[in-house]
């Protein structure tokens, strides 16, 4: 968006600079058009004084000149160039003016280019501003959803972890217990049956030895008979 702002930006003011160069141009070609005429006019009133001058200097020469005709000569001569001097000032005049109203129109179309581009310009980049801020509000509630939505994810992780090993220390606690419990049975038997086979022992060898006893005592009082 910003890239497009620039290039309108700069499509206005290539536009407005070209306007400017037109209007530029027009104002050089009228100044051009009018020095060509004031020179025409100059030009145009040397040529009448040099045939006034040469005329003047032919009647001289061969001695048919008067002092009415010298003096009509310099009147006509002084009217011509006063005319010629009237002209020059008035196509001056009207050259200036022309130009400066030339330039007044351009500068006011200059003006009213460079506010136009202005004006688009800034409506460009407030344009662009809003939805850069649009973009960036929406990103921010994305990255807010997606976060909020990975610590409930990770919550129940850690809560389904956390299950999982309180039942599996559980069930191992149970099974140990029942495995002591056992083997304390077992030990406890065992203990029992080896005290009944020790008892039964000792009293098979107490008969044992009695009978032994009481055989040899039998034998023995036989002897002395």
């Amino acid at each position: 968006m910003k890239k497009t702002a620039i290039a309108m930006s700069l499509m206005f003011m290539t536009t407005g600079a070209m306007a400017a160069g037109e209007m530029q141009h027009a104002t050089d070609e009228t100044v051009s058009a009018a020095h060509a005429g004031a020179d025409t006019a100059k030009e145009k009133l040397q040529q009448t004084e040099n045939r006034t001058q040469e005329a003047m200097t032919e009647a001289q020469s061969d001695g048919s000149a008067t002092d009415k005709l010298k003096l009509d000569g310099q009147k006509a001569w002084n009217s011509t160039k006063e005319g010629s001097q009237k002209a020059w000032d008035a196509t001056k005049e009207g050259t200036e003016k022309a130009v400066n109203s030339t330039k007044e129109g351009s500068q006011k179309a200059w003006s009213a280019t460079k506010e136009g581009t202005t004006k688009a310009v800034n409506s460009t980049k407030e344009g662009s501003q809003k939805l850069w801020d649009k973009t960036k509000e929406g990103t921010t509630k994305a990255v807010n959803s997606t976060k909020e939505g990975s610590q409930k994810v990770w919550d129940k992780t850690k809560e389904g972890t956390a299950n999982a090993v309180s039942s599996t220390k559980e069930g191992s606690q149970k099974a140990w217990d029942a495995t002591k419990e056992g083997t304390a049975k077992a030990v406890s038997s065992t203990k029992e049956g080896s005290q009944k086979a020790w008892d039964a022992t000792k009293e098979t060898t107490t008969q044992a030895l009695d009978s032994t006893k009481t055989g040899a005592e039998n034998v023995t009082s036989s002897v002395t008979e």
